[in-house]
């Protein structure tokens, strides 16, 4: 299991988005009052395709904070998820 923390403040939802990879299954939540609440969180799995994780994972990220934050994350669930390291 992996899991990162991004410190992001007033550009996130909460101001702290956490990704966790556990096999499958890659959760993101956005972390609220002082990362205690979570104040929204998605899991999805890669079942049907890796293009389909993919999309949902920005598409869900992209609701939360800016797209330089997205591509941040996304680099990282993609060096630490079974997810082909692509482009996104």
């Amino acid at each position: 299991m992996a899991q990162k923390t991004w410190n992001i403040g007033e550009r996130a939802v909460g101001g702290r988005i956490q990704a966790t990879i556990a096999g499958q299954a890659i959760t993101i939540k956005a972390l609220d009052d002082g990362g205690k609440t979570v104040a929204t969180a998605t899991t999805i799995l890669d079942e049907a395709s890796a293009q389909n994780a993919r999309t949902a994972i920005r598409e869900f990220l992209w609701t939360l904070t800016t797209d330089f934050y997205v591509d941040k994350i996304l680099d990282w669930i993609s060096d630490n998820s079974i997810l082909p390291n692509t482009d996104w």
